[in-house]
């Protein structure tokens, strides 16, 4: 979690809480690991944690909202960006299963059916971002890069379901490596079966 704009303005102590929490978090799952564990990887006291946070669930949410701010960062790059339409949903593919790679299976098993009140304020965190999202959607469509009956939310549902279907291992083993896989996925979402049309 050492990224530019998410802990650099912190207290070397703090980042380093960052980084143990963030390490043990993804490997083992929040519910696991205590408060002992994440200042004996960060190689501080339990005294010197509770300097910075409240437990290991103020952590967690931290953590959360760091992981959200470089997503949405690297989405308005992608935007901002002179690629394509198509590359640039294709680069959100990617960037999305990043983002999954980055939690971990473990935490984000433990994120989906553990502290009910740490999921919901993920969820509550996340709503402003998908809001951007359709807005940037929207504004795609004004420009005639999307079909102008298509609804923004569908394309949204569509994206997050594709993101479960490339993690999919039966999925995964039909293709040779995950960027082919992407890239299909891209070509299908814009063109379904028909051939793309080339200009």
């Amino acid at each position: 979690m050492n990224r530019k704009g998410s802990t650099t303005s912190l207290p070397a102590t703090a980042d380093k809480l960052k980084q143990a929490g963030w390490e043990l978090f993804r490997r083992f799952g929040w519910r696991k690991v205590t408060v002992e564990d994440i200042s004996r990887q960060a190689g501080v006291s339990k005294v010197t944690f509770y300097k910075y946070y409240q437990n290991k669930q103020d952590l967690l949410q931290s953590l959360l909202k760091d992981e959200l701010e470089w997503s949405r960062q690297r989405f308005r790059s992608i935007m901002e960006s002179p690629l394509p339409f198509r590359e640039k949903v294709q680069q959100m593919l990617v960037e999305k299963n990043k983002s999954s790679a980055r939690f971990g299976e473990q935490l984000l098993q433990d994120l989906a059916t553990g502290d009910p009140s740490i999921y919901q304020q993920l969820v509550e965190m996340s709503r402003e971002f998908q809001q951007e999202i359709l807005a940037a959607f929207a504004a795609e469509q004004q420009q005639g890069r999307i079909r102008p009956s298509l609804s923004m939310e569908l394309l949204e549902y569509l994206m997050n379901r594709f993101q479960d279907m490339y993690r999919d291992p039966d999925l995964q083993r039909l293709y040779s490596d995950k960027a082919t896989l992407i890239a299909e996925l891209t070509e299908f979402l814009f063109y379904g079966i028909s051939p793309p049309v080339r200009n």
